[in-house]
């Protein structure tokens, strides 16, 4: 029984680490389950998703592709690998995972964001400039670490322009927005968590988007007048 609750607290402890974006910490839990727990399904899955949100290409590709050799062609294993591939820079790999993620389910989660990926990795100068926009990115990121958040927020900018389906440029873009707090900033940043939703669902994403239709609705409601003598 000990163990089963020590072992529930682990898995809470590291979706609660990459829930906040802590991936080095998600990173360490997970790798503690997979050793403890062995090669279930799931467990390689994760640890290669915090590899891949670190930017540990190779180590992320180890752990992807073995989740796949034990479990199956699955539509979010091989879409994981196409943007692994996507964000490592290699066209041709990542166009023939997204393929082989269409192909496995054509109506799969974020299959807008997969078909328009492929189109990327088929044109050189679009594939270019989104290499550039995941650069923006990665600088943006860096910016916000720093509490440089208009600097930030020029970055994030420059990452969707450069390429109009980096999503989680969007997000930043409307957080940086929402925390400002002034009305014209709240409507920009519905509009920057709207527009990466139209990309991709993303349950973060969506927590964002009614939080900031919270903030605006509240300000919309007239005040009350105080009651005449």
């Amino acid at each position: 029984m000990f163990s089963t609750f020590r072992r529930n607290a682990r898995r809470r402890k590291a979706v609660e680490a990459f829930s906040r974006g802590n991936y080095a910490d998600a990173k360490v839990h997970f790798k503690a389950i997979l050793d403890d727990e062995g090669e279930r399904a799931g467990h390689l899955y994760n640890l290669g998703l915090c590899h891949l949100a670190l930017d540990e290409y190779e180590e992320a590709e180890r752990y992807l592709t073995r989740e796949l050799e034990l479990f199956g062609e699955h539509y979010p294993r091989l879409k994981t690998l196409g943007d692994l591939h996507f964000m490592w820079g290699k066209s041709e790999d990542a166009r023939r995972w997204y393929q082989r993620a269409i192909d496995e389910d054509p109506q799969g989660d974020g299959v807008t964001i997969v078909r328009h990926r492929i189109a990327i990795c088929a044109e050189d100068c679009a594939f270019a400039a989104a290499m550039d926009s995941l650069q923006s990115y990665r600088t943006g990121v860096q910016e916000m670490i720093r509490k440089d958040t208009e600097a930030a927020l020029t970055s994030f900018s420059r990452a969707v322009e450069q390429d109009d389906s980096n999503i989680h440029a969007w997000n930043n873009i409307g957080v940086i927005r929402l925390n400002r707090k002034r009305d014209d900033d709240v409507s920009r940043a519905i509009e920057a968590f709207e527009k990466a939703l139209s990309w991709q669902e993303v349950p973060s994403f969506r927590e964002n988007l009614e939080r900031a239709r919270a903030v605006r609705s509240r300000r919309k409601k007239p005040r009350g007048r105080g009651r005449d003598i």
